[in-house]
C-alpha cells in the first residue's frame, strides 16, 4: 500500500469522524 494513498484514506477517515462528532454534538446542544 502506498504511504500517499494511505494518507489520503486516513485523512477522509479523520474528516467523516470529525463531521459525525460535530453533528452529534450539535443534537446533544439543541
Amino acid at each position: 500500500m502506498e504511504l500517499n494513498t494511505f494518507r489520503r484514506w486516513l485523512y477522509t477517515l479523520m474528516k467523516a469522524r470529525a463531521q459525525r462528532l460535530l453533528s452529534m454534538d450539535r443534537r446533544l446542544k439543541h
